[in-house]
């Protein structure tokens, strides 16, 4: 069985002012019979389109009003890589919401098809992970890392 390795970071910034990388050891009373040392990256950024002429046109929810430029879209990125350093398999996602504090509730990996067990980050500050059935987001709320606390926009203090 392989025996990756994670280099934890933090705070690398630039287009991702929110990056973390870290090791959470997985056990068997949080994820039963699937217990393994995960390598998790969480990056957060806010939405930027890839060029500022950007025309793509999206229709605005109010039907009487002008349909939005993508460089008017206010949003938030959440890129999600989870890696078992036990048997090398990786799976990465990304998240979009117009809310911070919705975005930071989602699950960061879910375990099964249907359902199951997921993970959520508790605590972005602190890389706390967390376990729960389901895939709702997380009931309580969770706090805006440091990082992010000064980028402002919906959803941010």
């Amino acid at each position: 069985m392989p025996q990756g390795t994670c280099i934890p970071r933090k705070g690398r910034g630039g287009k991702w002012p929110y990056d973390h990388v870290f090791q959470h050891n997985v056990t068997d009373v949080e994820l039963p019979g699937k217990a393994h040392r995960a390598c998790i990256q969480v990056s957060i950024k806010k939405f930027q389109p890839l060029y500022d002429d950007d025309a793509l046109q999206l229709e605005h929810p109010l039907k009487a009003a002008a349909p939005l430029r993508l460089n008017e879209v206010v949003a938030w990125m959440r890129l999600v890589m989870w890696e078992n350093l036990d048997n090398g398999k990786r799976a990465s996602h990304v998240n979009v919401a117009s809310d911070l504090r919705r975005l930071l509730a989602a699950l960061i990996q879910d375990f099964t098809n249907g359902p199951g067990p997921s993970a959520y980050m508790t605590d972005y500050d602190m890389d706390r992970i967390e376990f729960r059935q389901g895939k709702d987001p997380w009931p309580d709320p969770i706090q805006i890392p440091v990082e992010l606390v000064s980028l402002g926009g919906q959803g941010a203090p």
